[in-house]
């Protein structure tokens, strides 16, 4: 094989890898922020259900954002109010909501699915190409 001809494989190989190496970190960046939300959704489910045993009249510990938290009673344990999409927020039963939330779960566990497979396809391909750009370049 010519030098030129070992530079342009190298040259397309090394390309090749780079997008691969950019496709694969989006892909983690993406199901990181998948997995916090994964996290948020189980962590809200879980304060759904307990508030089913709360009394009206009780006293918690609300958060404000920002780990800040301020004492409040509870005045309905059977409605919420609660996010649809597009900044629009209805109330609805506890038990409603809670479906709402275990769908979007189920949801985000699907798209998790995906963006893992696409992390370890893209990892494979990394894996596979990183030694060929290591001997062509060896060879020049």
């Amino acid at each position: 094989m010519s030098r030129e001809s070992l530079e342009k494989e190298l040259q397309q190989k090394y390309l090749q890898l780079q997008l691969y190496k950019h496709q694969f970190n989006a892909y983690v960046e993406e199901k990181n922020k998948v997995d916090d939300r994964v996290s948020e959704l189980r962590m809200t489910i879980g304060a759904l259900e307990k508030l089913g045993g709360v009394s009206k009249g009780d006293e918690i510990w609300s958060s404000l954002g920002s780990s800040a938290f301020v004492m409040s009673g509870i005045k309905d344990t059977e409605n919420v109010l609660i996010n649809v999409g597009a900044g629009v927020v209805v109330k609805n039963t506890r038990e409603r909501s809670l479906e709402i939330l275990q769908s979007r779960l189920g949801e985000l566990s699907e798209v998790n699915k995906s963006l893992a497979a696409e992390i370890l396809k893209y990892g494979e391909e990394i894996g596979r190409l990183e030694p060929d750009v290591r001997r062509l370049a060896q060879k020049l």
